[in-house]
């Protein structure tokens, strides 16, 4: 029966000596493992060539020689990525076309990778489908909660012009306004007076407030096209008014 081969012994120290010992960065008095390590062509140059001063280094290092079948396997791994690396860089279309290619190959073909591919995609969809409906009923409930909680206010909506057709009539109506906030809705009967939860109260006078700034805007093109310089003041006017507009409109200096 054959001996098992003994992996080679490494000597931690000789290897600690090396690596403490001084180099002159010139390259001077040093050997050619270590100028081409120091060379601008061991930055610039091509992952195989790299990869090989590494290699005679490493085995310099550690006094463990690898075998020819190693070496072969270590520089195919470096010209691997290389070719990767040049592709890459010569057209990164068609190399993430080829990877997707590659991709969807092994998974058409290998059908029992394909199934828990799919197993597992169905079971992380679940999960997150499971993970947002708790925390969205979490939220509703922490909302519910707040609303509870809070003060109440009195609000009256004036409701919301509309024109509706009844028959061959279009007739002008008053609607009630709703106020939607979350996954919670407000009818606000218009003209009566209603108890709100105080986030209520406040989003109704923000939409009040819009609606009126949306007005004065309206109202202030209204007889058509204004001399540039009192539309730019009206303007101007309005958004100081609402703190709203945006950046200021110029007027024109004549």
């Amino acid at each position: 029966m054959s001996k098992r081969k003994q992996a080679p012994v490494r000597d931690v120290a000789r290897e600690a000596e090396i690596l403490d010992s001084p180099v002159r960065m010139d390259g001077v008095g040093e050997s050619q493992l270590v100028k081409d390590l120091l060379s601008d062509k061991f930055v610039t140059g091509s992952d195989t060539y790299a990869g090989g001063i590494a290699l005679q280094l490493a085995q310099m290092i550690t006094g463990i020689q690898a075998t020819s079948a190693q070496n072969e396997a270590i520089m195919a791994r470096f010209d691997k990525l290389e070719r990767a690396q040049d592709a890459w860089n010569e057209d990164k279309k068609k190399f993430l076309e080829e990877v997707d290619k590659r991709a969807a190959s092994l998974l058409t073909n290998n059908p029992a990778i394909k199934e828990k591919y799919q197993a597992d995609w169905a079971v992380a969809a679940r999960e997150a489908a499971e993970q947002a409906a708790a925390q969205n009923a979490l939220a509703k409930l922490q909302f519910d909660a707040q609303l509870a909680q809070e003060p109440k206010e009195t609000i009256m909506s004036p409701g919301i012009a509309e024109t509706q057709r009844h028959g061959d009539e279009l007739i002008a109506v008053i609607v009630d306004e709703v106020v939607s906030i979350k996954h919670r809705k407000w009818v606000l009967p218009h003209g009566q007076p209603i108890e709100v939860p105080q986030t209520v109260a406040i989003r109704y006078r923000e939409i009040q407030r819009s609606k009126a700034e949306l007005r004065e805007r309206q109202n202030l093109m209204k007889d058509g096209k204004p001399e540039a310089n009192q539309a730019a003041a009206g303007w101007n006017a309005i958004s100081e008014k609402y703190k709203t507009g945006g950046d200021r409109m110029q007027e024109i200096i004549v």
